[in-house]
């Protein structure tokens, strides 16, 4: 993939314009890999707006699969000062994009007769001034408004300046408690048009929300757990060290620790095979983003853990009769680990992490699709 290059150089540019102070930002490596995979063969990542997030992400019951940015890109951030006058000049240059907030606000004054919470974010938006009033009929009843597709029921909203409006958006949406979907910024206000918005800025952060482009994450993204001055090596004796200070003696313990780590593994190389297989569809010369080759070695940290364990199990249970009758791969597993071997897949995967542009995406799902059967042998215990 030529986003490496490519992505630095542009974000190393727009890094010199400023792009406000420093923010976290966070997503789901699934969250990314659906984005690209729900896109045509051949879209350029640079059109995929991704889902992420100002704080670590859940990522389905697993927050240390999170993800986050070796650099920082130029984002909109609409959470701090600066973001109301970018976000005003946005709406100054694309006319579209200033109709679509107009009407969004309009929208939200009509319904919020009928939702408290809308209501309670807009009196917050307006910093406790008098909300615009609903244009009525004089020739109806005193409840009726107009409702011509496209006009404003509240035709105040049309005379706010793109700063005011801009501000008030702003603050009514981080007011709202719950239903974000409904005044979202990339479904509202970018709409079927979210070009312009994608020349300016790498993505946007409102709340506790907002996207980023696809490309930028592939680029750029990490582990948050990623630590640059570990060598290979480290991980290794980390994963022992780590494995022996858990102290744990008791078969049952010993076997869950294993299976816990296992599953770990399961997880990372499902991820590296996902994204790995589809990169060739995207229209780019296929290359591994920087976070595979981590990914990896977290892998074979874990995989020291399992030698540990699996050494203390086999010496209070050499039959494994813990595991009962039909665990015969994961019996396999554990007696390889305690003489001090690796997983057949793990060990070329390593292999092939060394060897640079190598194709490692078949030997992540040969792993994947083991450690899942080991986890529907070990599911009773």
């Amino acid at each position: 993939m030529q986003c490496a290059s490519e992505c630095s150089t542009l974000i190393r540019t727009r890094d010199k314009t400023g792009s406000g102070t420093p923010v976290g930002i966070y997503f789901c490596i699934n969250d990314l890999i659906d984005a690209l995979a729900d896109a045509p063969d051949g879209t350029d990542p640079a059109q995929i707006l991704v889902t992420v997030a100002a704080k670590t992400p859940n990522c389905d019951g697993h927050s240390d699969d999170a993800m986050t940015l070796s650099s920082q890109p130029n984002i909109l951030n609409m959470n701090e000062p600066a973001g109301v006058y970018k976000l005003a000049t946005l709406l100054d240059e694309v006319p579209l994009y200033h109709i679509n907030m107009e009407l969004l606000l309009d929208k939200a004054l009509t319904i919020r007769h009928h939702n408290h919470l809308v209501d309670t974010a807009l009196l917050t938006a307006f910093g406790g001034q008098a909300l615009p009033n609903t244009l009525q009929r004089t020739d109806g009843p005193s409840d009726a408004t107009i409702v011509i597709e496209g006009s404003l029921r509240h035709p105040m909203i049309g005379h706010v300046d793109r700063v005011t409006l801009a501000k008030i958006y702003m603050n009514f949406y981080r007011a709202l408690t719950h239903g974000h979907e409904d005044f979202d910024f990339e479904t509202h206000i970018l709409g079927r048009h979210p070009e312009p918005f994608r020349t300016q800025f790498d993505g946007y952060l409102i709340g506790t929300r907002g996207a980023m482009r696809a490309d930028i994450l592939l680029g750029f993204g990490i582990r948050a757990d990623y630590d640059p001055r570990r060598p290979l090596e480290k991980y290794v004796d980390d994963g022992k060290k780590r494995a022996k200070a858990m102290q744990l003696s008791d078969p049952r313990e010993l076997c869950w620790a294993w299976m816990e780590a296992d599953a770990f593994q399961t997880r990372r190389c499902r991820d590296l095979d996902r994204l790995l297989s589809r990169l060739p569809a995207l229209g780019k010369t296929a290359k591994s983003p920087a976070w595979v080759r981590t990914d990896v070695f977290h892998c074979l940290e874990r995989e020291a853990m399992k030698q540990v364990f699996a050494a203390q199990m086999v010496a209070i249970d050499p039959d494994l009769r813990i595991l009962g009758p039909n665990a015969h791969n994961t019996r396999a597993a554990i007696n390889t680990n305690a003489k001090g071997g690796l997983d057949d897949a793990l060990q070329v995967l390593l292999s092939d992490t060394l060897i640079p542009d190598a194709k490692k995406s078949e030997t992540a799902r040969r792993f994947h699709e083991g450690g899942h059967m080991r986890q529907r042998e070990t599911a009773a215990l």
